[in-house]
This record gives structure tokens, sequence and C-alpha cells, in this order.
């Protein structure tokens, strides 16, 4: 009965407007929605982010798009004693800093300052760097030791192991191109992981092109350019030479065709054997002609009745 008398009294204190509106009945405070974010406390601590980032492929001399970095303080003390975002790495000179709002600047506590990041490779192969920055009061914050890359190689190959249709999904798929790679002569060595460049277009479509995170340059398994961009779909084959994915993944030659559900756009076809789960000929599979890149029969050449077993897997590197 008390309570029931005191919420009373204070129902009626808030009416004459004597009530703090922050105080609630509890006779506690706090905030009236319960969504403020708490500011930052305690001493100075300089963090970086992105830690690492591709650039993907590069033409030698050319220029990547700009990315950017941010130095952030999350300590509520600001840092101070500051030096300017500095290159490290084994590359620094193949990527620019520009647009740097650091500078030698203090940071108060919860504030943040940026700078772009553009990659000019010199050389061909991969290029790396590292940034960091360091404050007296805040400490170093430094992304992944060369982890600002460009143009990471890449590889593919054809398997020497043929199979139907019923590949287990895309998941055996790449299952099986793990396997090739671990036993074979010339691809074991690179310890690498491996996925199958394969569609499914049953259930979920997923799309060859968007299964791969391509970096590029790409070589076959003996390290002959294929493509130098495999981003940009179709791929652009070599000013010279013939078909260099045919190699399998100790340096052979695979057999003629291979298993993809891909347009030569990329994406995936209606014919994947029922989501590369079914090996008879109540469906077909769209193949490629491993000897014809790069002509778009590489990857896009027929459908064909999933029970045959003459058929191998193109395997890219990741």
């Amino acid at each position: 009965m008390r309570r029931l008398a005191w919420v009373a009294a204070v129902l009626a204190a808030a009416a004459c407007g004597e009530v703090d509106e922050h105080r609630h009945l509890d006779g506690g405070t706090g905030d009236t929605n319960g969504s403020a974010d708490a500011a930052p406390m305690g001493p100075a601590m300089l963090t970086v982010t992105p830690m690492a980032h591709e650039f993907g492929p590069v033409a030698i001399n050319g220029t990547s798009a700009v990315f950017k970095v941010t130095f952030k303080n999350t300590g509520g003390d600001p840092a101070m004693g500051c030096t300017a975002p500095t290159k490290g790495g084994l590359h620094p000179g193949e990527f620019t800093l520009t647009n740097d709002t650091c500078g030698t600047a203090e940071l108060a506590g919860g504030a943040s300052c940026t700078v772009d990041v553009v990659a000019k490779p010199t050389i061909d192969g991969i290029r790396t760097m590292t940034i960091s920055r360091t404050c007296t009061a805040g400490g170093t914050a430094t992304t992944t030791s060369n982890g600002y890359v460009v143009n990471r190689p890449m590889f593919i190959f054809s398997t020497s192991a043929e199979t139907n249709g019923n590949l287990g999904g895309l998941a055996g798929a790449d299952a099986k191109c793990a396997a090739a790679a671990a036993t074979g002569s010339v691809s074991a060595p690179k310890a690498l992981q491996w996925k199958a460049l394969i569609s499914q277009k049953t259930g979920t479509q997923v799309d060859a092109k968007d299964r791969i995170v391509w970096t590029g340059p790409l070589y076959d398994i003996s390290g002959t350019v294929v493509t130098f961009d495999p981003s940009t779909w179709p791929w652009v084959g070599p000013a010279s030479g013939g078909s260099n994915i045919r190699k399998t993944e100790s340096g052979g030659v695979s057999g003629s065709y291979t298993w993809t559900g891909t347009a030569v756009d990329g994406t995936a076809t209606t014919a994947d054997c029922n989501g590369w789960v079914d090996g008879t000929q109540a469906h077909v599979g769209t193949a490629g002609e491993t000897g014809n890149f790069p002509a778009a029969n590489w990857i896009n050449s027929f459908n064909n009745g999933c029970s045959d077993t003459f058929f191998a897997l193109y395997c890219v590197s990741q």
C-alpha cells in the first residue's frame, strides 16, 4: 500500500512539473531512451582498419583504385605526439599514400583520421606493403605485416581424374580439387587452397565468377600466364601462345573436357546435373573443352548427359 501511495505521489508531482524527467519510478536515473552510446574512456589507444586489403590485378605501371585506411583513437584521452602514416613491408615503393588527413596531428578521444592508398606496381608478381602510425600517447597501430597486396598470383589446373556429373554438389567439386592438388607433384608444393571453377543453377544460383576471390594474374600450374585479370569476364588470354589451362596437378595434359555449368561470362547455365548431384542420363551438364582456351568454348562448349565419366574439373587457387 505504501508503494502505491508513493507512486501516486510521484505521478501527482510530475503533473505539477516537479519531477526530474530522467528519474525512474524505482528511484534510479538514466537515459530516457536507453540508446545513447557511452563516450570513450581511459588512456589513448590508436587502431587501424582494415588490417589487410587485396588490390587485385593492376597493370604494370598502372594505378589501382583508391582505398581508404582509417586510424582511430579508441580511448578517451587524446592521442598525442603522433607521426604521419608511414609505409613499410617488402615493397613500400610500389604504393602511394594520398589525401592524408592524419599528418602529425593529435587525435581526441574517439576521433579518427584517414589516408588514401593506391597501388602502382612497376614489375610483375606479388607486391606487398604495411602501413603504420605511432603516437607517444596512444601507441603504434600497424596493419597486418605485408597485408596490403597487389598482383597476388593465382593458378589453375585441370584434374587428371575424370568423373560423371555427380560431384557431390559444389562442396564435393571443391573437395575433388583439394584432393587432386594435395597429391599433384606440381600443385602440392605450392601449399594453396583450391576451389572448382564451376557454377550451379539448381536451387540457389551460384556463379563461378563469384565463387572465387580473384586477385590475379592467373597462371597455369607451371607458371605460364593464362590471363592477367581473371576478375574480368570473359577472360582475355595472353598475346601469344596456346592453351595454358589444360595442364594437370602434376604438369601433364588433361583430357579434353571439363564440367563447368558456366557461360562464357562466368555465370551459371541451367545444365548443372541437378546441382551436380545426379550422375544419370536424366540430366545434362554444361562442359568446356580444355584445349581451346582462350576461345569461348574453353568453358562453354556443349551440354552432355551426366552419366558420362570423361569430364575433369578446373581448379583455381585461393
